[in-house]
Parts: structure tokens; C-alpha cells; sequence
């Protein structure tokens, strides 16, 4: 299941920007993030089970 930032971060009780600062600090890396040709990420359902 692919799932978009703002679902993810309300499913995880956190913001957007808390989202990118993970993925900044290579909490999550491409194993759970994808980013689309239209530059939208999709996060994996392992990334919610990974937080």
C-alpha cells in the first residue's frame, strides 16, 4: 500500500515538516519513500511499522 505524506503524518501524529526532517536525517530512506516524476512522495506501509 502506498500512502501520501499528509495521511502518513496524521496517521503517525506528526506534521509534514517532521515527516521531511526523518527523511533528512536518513530516518527514512528510499525503502520506504518513494518520490513520483511529479516529485510527490509515497511512503511504504513498512515505513509507518518502521516509526
Amino acid at each position: 500500500m502506498i500512502i501520501k505524506i499528509q495521511y502518513f503524518a496524521d496517521r503517525m501524529g506528526l506534521t509534514i515538516h517532521t515527516i521531511h526532517v526523518y527523511e533528512k536525517d536518513g530516518l527514512l530512506d528510499n525503502r520506504h519513500v518513494r518520490r513520483e516524476n511529479n516529485n510527490y512522495l509515497n511512503y511504504s506501509e513498512g515505513a509507518v511499522e518502521w516509526l
